[in-house]
């Protein structure tokens, strides 16, 4: 570039950049508001295209959803869903009662991305979870701490916990 510069005859000189196409999942609501956060363009979404443009995820990397319990059967829940565990309730099925807001959380992270159906995700093309439902019938969360342990001891590398509340103590920081 220096070389060609310096004859003189050009006003500027620079690689030929080859521009790459965006990945732009053919989920149909992908397109509309709804899946504002995803777009990066309005305060407090994140930039998936981006993202999803340097790495669409691993199967390795297991999210742990500990919330209300999921929807294993869902068509855009079911290709990244791995299993899980009713640890409130203390059995093989964490399929939501009481509150379905563990549902929209798994599908937040982790619905099926690219294939067409429903909605797009961060995590949705190469991510699997786990969903460790923490809720008792009625959507109380009774076993919050002991979901984060069940996460973590079954091999979640990321965990997420979308609720909170006042107090908390030694207990919950540890």
């Amino acid at each position: 570039i220096n070389s060609m510069k310096s004859l003189g005859y050009f006003e500027y000189v620079e690689p030929w950049y080859i521009p790459k196409i965006h990945l732009i999942p053919n989920d149909p609501n992908y397109s509309n508001a709804g899946q504002y956060f995803c777009k990066g363009n309005v305060t407090g979404s994140i930039d998936c295209q981006t993202a999803w443009n340097t790495q669409t995820g691993a199967a390795s990397v297991v999210i742990g959803i500990v919330d209300t319990g999921t929807q294993p059967t869902h068509p855009d829940l079911a290709p990244t869903y791995i299993g899980g565990y009713d640890v409130a309730m203390n059995d093989a099925d964490p399929t939501w009662q009481g509150s379905n807001h563990g549902c929209a959380v798994s599908g937040d992270a982790c619905a099926a991305t690219n294939n067409a159906i429903g909605v797009a995700s961060p995590a949705g093309i190469g991510c699997k979870f786990k969903a460790a439902k923490i809720a008792d019938a009625s959507g109380t969360l009774t076993a919050a701490y002991a979901g984060i342990v069940w996460a973590a001891d079954n091999g979640c590398k990321v965990i997420n916990c979308s609720w909170g509340g006042t107090g908390g103590g030694s207990y919950g920081q540890t």
